[in-house]
């Protein structure tokens, strides 16, 4: 996390950049408290192993307090610390006298001094553990109070105005999710996924901070490769976007359309592969499965590592066999269309691999 004064605002707009600027601070400000509050307790229960100023830096090596950070947060375990209530350190068994001319128990002392500041590290990781949750709750109120402040800005608002305004006691956003519904959350979020034409808003193609519009005058060499990657991954976020609507139709009852959305999801995947040779391919479901077939099934470019082409068949099976609203079908067929497009991801891996040879 970025100090107060070197945080940017770029994409902020200037009527609000010193109210984000304050309420960044106040966040860092949370943090630190957060972070001595977690300390503070990390040394007192680690008292009986280390040293005071030892419990600290392990601290800070187990949680990953940013460094900008560790000083502040230094001074205020110390100042809250009372030293004379911490119990003793711990004196580790060592051996005197005659026994030092013994190899095997010098052997063995070593051996266990080792095991005990292992046994110290893997419980400073369990405890760090707990103090990293506490550290994530801070984040997650900083989030929502700066989402609240550049609400109509940002469209993060959508979210965390609905987490704030039904949250009950003690929930977690988690919880919050669980209880609303996918299908209200996709509801929610829906006016976010569409992209005005440029005629009907030109704002969208635009960054805060800078005049020009979006263009691709100014690409550098080698990012037309980024441009078609993305083409690939937008295809098969389309995908993604047909499986998550198809559960919704299972989970409403709604089975006919649960079969047609996994279908179509499995359709754009294997669009994404063909069109990777054959970029203007059209999107039509018959040329889908022959070029799909012709060009990565019966090659045997394309398939799973341990599953072979096993998943390939999801596709042409329920090309064949057409529509099928029964329950336990369509929900089958929604399982299949998930493993189809994780391999077809895992196709153009092996494609991207290959073209790099």
């Amino acid at each position: 996390m970025t100090a107060p004064s070197q945080m940017s605002l770029r994409r902020i707009p200037d009527a609000l950049s010193l109210r984000v600027r304050i309420a960044y601070a106040a966040g860092w400000d949370a943090l630190i408290d957060t972070h001595t509050t977690q300390a503070l307790q990390f040394v007192c229960e680690f008292a009986p192993r280390l040293p005071v100023l030892g419990a600290l830096d392990l601290y800070f090596r187990v949680t990953a307090v940013p460094e900008a950070m560790q000083e502040a947060v230094r001074v205020g375990t110390l100042t809250a610390l009372d030293v004379e209530s911490l119990p003793p350190l711990t004196v580790l068994p060592s051996v005197a006298g005659w026994q030092r001319l013994r190899l095997d128990l010098l052997i063995e002392q070593l051996q266990y001094r080792r095991r005990y500041h292992q046994r110290t590290l893997a419980l400073a990781r369990m405890v760090g553990a707990r103090s990293a949750e506490a550290v994530v709750a801070t984040h997650v109120e900083n989030a929502i109070g700066f989402a609240r402040l550049l609400k109509g800005i940002m469209p993060v608002n959508v979210a965390t105005d609905r987490y704030i305004r039904d949250r009950k006691d003690n929930e977690t956003f988690q919880d919050v999710v669980k209880r609303i519904g996918k299908k209200d959350l996709h509801a929610m979020l829906e006016d976010l996924t569409h992209v005005p034409p440029y005629e009907v808003d030109p704002s969208y193609y635009s960054d805060w901070g800078d005049p020009r519009e979006y263009t691709i005058g100014d690409m550098g060499i080698g990012e037309c490769a980024g441009e078609v990657v993305s083409v690939a991954q937008f295809a098969l976020a389309s995908a993604d976007r047909l499986i998550f609507e198809a559960q919704l139709h299972l989970d409403s009852g709604d089975f006919g359309k649960a079969d047609d959305n996994a279908y179509r999801a499995m359709l754009q995947a294997a669009l994404s592969l063909v069109r990777a040779e054959w970029p203007e391919a059209p999107d039509d479901a018959e040329l889908i499965n022959t070029e799909f077939r012709k060009r990565f099934f019966d090659t045997n470019i394309w398939g799973d590592r341990y599953a072979g082409s096993k998943f390939a068949q999801y596709l042409f099976i329920r090309h064949g066999s057409g529509p099928n609203p029964r329950q336990e079908q369509a929900r089958r067929l929604v399982e299949e269309a998930q493993l189809f497009v994780e391999a077809v991801n895992r196709g153009h891996d092996i494609l991207t691999e290959r073209a790099a040879r």
